[in-house]
């Protein structure tokens, strides 16, 4: 998510309400692109959420996008930033709006987190956001997904909601993840 032109970061300077706001307002603009005019956007990550100066959410980058037409999938070369891959995506080529979905989910715990998708500077086991967080995520251990600056903020239960959505968006077999009417 990036609130200004500049392409830098603020992600840090949002509190958790304003960040559930935006999380919800990108599902529904990726839910009007798959459900209202069948489109994959094939490049959904943080910095193509836009926010105005109301910090409402506005889907961007549209470059990669393709429409599905009659079908459920399109067969395309893998295209998009690494860490926000579907794996079946990249391992088929075969792109469907749960890839989408996927990516979604990689930004759901990106927001949580305050941490990319993939960060060079850790050490390989952290390395990648998604297997961090699922390892979080199997032991229970949801508050250590929580960015330091948002400790305090998050229920409980909104927490355990969160991280249960996140979870299913980046399931590894996309017939568990859900689609973004679902989400």
């Amino acid at each position: 998510m990036d609130t200004h032109s500049d392409g830098l970061d603020h992600r840090s300077s949002l509190a958790w309400e304003q960040r559930l706001r935006v999380c919800i307002g990108a599902a529904r603009g990726l839910d009007y692109l798959h459900s209202g005019i069948s489109i994959v956007h094939r490049d959904v990550k943080s910095t193509n959420i836009l926010l105005d100066e109301d910090f409402v959410a506005r889907v961007s980058d549209f470059g990669l996008a393709m429409q599905l037409g009659a079908t459920s999938h399109v067969t395309a070369s893998v295209k998009g930033l690494f860490g926000y891959f579907d794996p079946s995506y990249f391992t088929t080529g075969r792109l469907t709006r749960k890839s989408d979905v996927y990516a979604f989910g990689v930004v759901l715990l990106e927001v949580l987190s305050g941490r990319a998708a993939v960060d060079h500077r850790l050490s390989e086991d952290e390395l990648c956001l998604t297997m961090w967080a699922h390892e979080k995520i199997i032991k229970g251990k949801f508050d250590q997904l929580v960015a330091s600056n948002l400790r305090g903020e998050i229920s409980e239960d909104c927490l355990k909601t969160y991280v249960d959505h996140a979870k299913r968006c980046v399931h590894q077999n996309l017939m568990n993840r859900p689609t973004m009417t679902q989400e």
